[in-house]
């Protein structure tokens, strides 16, 4: 009996100090002792935009511009906005969301035309035309020079306006 508990005592010793030594191999080959830890389920941000989720994926959108009308085709996104309360900055700022989140985070959106209209008028204030080429420089459209979201928009993209923004 006392041989039988020897050997498990033994084996259960070993056991442990097998799993302590393979616990600790990881550290040994990360330089440094960074972490090199990988989440095993990682969230996909991306979204494929159809008929049928375009209506979700436009309600996502943190964006204080009214939809007035959405179009899908194929790959092309075309939106219709107008804005009550009449802010430029927060219209720019609303076009640079939507711009990336149709182009960054949606992976099939090719191009984009969006308009925006201001209260009481029946021609569009602003117009953005973008397609996922003009990205080139920018894919992420991380805007690291710190420019302001009209200025990105104008430097990257085809923006036209109608005219000098009222209020």
């Amino acid at each position: 009996m006392t041989r039988l508990a020897r050997h498990l005592f033994a084996s259960v010793f070993l056991s442990a100090m097998l799993a302590a030594l393979l616990s600790v191999l990881p550290s040994l080959s990360t330089p440094g002792g960074e972490s090199s830890d990988e989440p095993v389920f990682r969230p996909d941000s991306s979204v494929w935009i159809s008929r049928d989720s375009l209506v979700d994926f436009l309600v996502e959108q943190p964006v204080s511009l009214q939809f007035l009308r959405a179009s899908w085709d194929d790959g092309h996104l075309s939106l219709d906005l107008a804005s009550e309360e009449w802010d430029p900055d927060r219209v720019h700022a609303d076009l640079f969301t939507l711009v990336r989140s149709s182009l960054v985070t949606a992976k099939n959106v090719e191009t984009l035309r969006f308009q925006v209209y201001r209260p009481g008028e029946d021609a569009p204030w602003v117009t953005v035309e973008a397609a996922r080429e003009d990205l080139v420089r920018d894919p992420a459209m991380e805007n690291r020079e710190g420019l302001s979201p009209r200025q990105y928009l104008e430097r990257t993209f085809q923006v036209r306006h109608s005219g000098p923004p009222s209020g």
